[in-house]
């Protein structure tokens, strides 16, 4: 989180900065986002979509995520 808030201060508000390795998890997501990400970058984007939706168990018994 805070190397993405770092390169949001240093590139500005008028353009994107990608987060990506080690977001596996929506709450990973949300704090990227948070943090001033505009994109995220992750091979568990269906797990995070589930369980934006609620359509999941939490992270230590859904798959190893």
């Amino acid at each position: 989180m805070e190397d993405i808030a770092l390169m949001r201060k240093v590139v500005g508000p008028d353009m994107g900065v990608k987060a990506s390795g080690g977001v596996r998890s929506y709450a990973d997501a949300q704090k990227m986002l948070a943090a001033g990400a505009t994109r995220i970058g992750t091979s568990s984007g269906i797990h995070i979509a589930q369980e934006a939706a609620g359509q999941t168990q939490s992270s230590s018994t859904a798959g190893g995520y």
